[in-house]
């Protein structure tokens, strides 16, 4: 499974009845579970219909690779469904490592040597964050923007449109044109692939090499719960447990949206 997951990048399996602890069990053979939820169960959830549900709003999420904000990112993500129903929002992905061999080698040459500001602002992630705008103790990190990957063999483009918001050290407007044109790269049609939910499934990623993100829910498509694991190669006891910053985010700006 490593191998292949290192080959593959995404691994699918249809049809599970899994419960937490034995998700937790099989994708512990991939590496270190991360206690995203900091409750020492090694899952959370993301769901539009459960009270301890992060990402509950059902808006669009941009793409990103999770917690690169961080000096140590999250190597293996993992995604059971539930309960989906069959209109809910698909999850999107693209490769990064494809779309770094679309870069003209010219850039590509100006690229290898510097690196990107990278950041969260826990605002459920529909929208670019960016250093002027958000709160100096949320987490920020640096990292190349072309990066190996060990469990992938090979390099990646390393900038997100949620979470990058400047490569360091260049003039502010060739940065953003930049990393605008990378985006493009990143994004386009040909190097995304969309999966449609069904109960049961298993979806298991290489959080670095790939990124995910998904439109947003419509308010009539029904209930999206997705179990989530997340793996470390070593030093789990390292990680945040950045879930809770989220449910404290949501909860605050449920707080303070008008009443209808």
């Amino acid at each position: 499974l490593r191998s292949l997951l290192g080959e593959r990048l995404l691994l699918l399996f249809r049809g599970q009845e899994l419960t937490g602890d034995q998700q937790v069990s099989f994708l512990g053979r991939l590496g270190e579970v991360v206690d995203e939820g900091g409750d020492g169960l090694g899952y959370v959830f993301v769901s539009n219909a459960r009270e301890d549900g992060v990402l509950a709003h059902g808006r669009a999420l941009l793409y990103h690779s999770d917690n690169v904000f961080t000096a140590d990112p999250l190597n293996v993500v993992a995604l059971y469904a539930v309960a989906v129903h069959d209109a809910a929002a698909p999850t999107r992905f693209v490769d990064t490592a494809h779309a770094l061999d679309l870069v003209a080698p010219e850039l590509r040459a100006e690229l290898e040597p510097v690196s990107a500001l990278h950041l969260s602002g826990f605002t459920g992630g529909s929208t670019r964050y960016r250093d002027a705008e958000t709160e100096p103790h949320h987490p920020r990190a640096v990292h190349p923007v072309i990066r190996h990957d060990e469990r992938a063999g090979r390099p990646v483009l390393f900038v997100s449109h949620q979470q990058t918001d400047a490569i360091l050290g260049w003039p502010p407007d060739r940065s953003e044109q930049t990393l605008q044109q990378l985006f493009a790269l990143l994004y386009r049609d040909d190097n995304i692939y969309e999966h449609r939910w069904h109960d049961g499934d298993l979806l298991v990623w290489n959080n670095l090499v790939l990124q995910h993100g998904r439109p947003a829910l419509a308010d009539d498509a029904g209930e999206r719960t997705l179990r989530r694991t997340a793996l470390v190669d070593h030093r789990a006891d390292t990680q945040r447990a950045w879930t809770i910053a989220t449910l404290a985010a949501e909860a605050a700006e449920r707080t303070a949206a008008p009443s209808t």
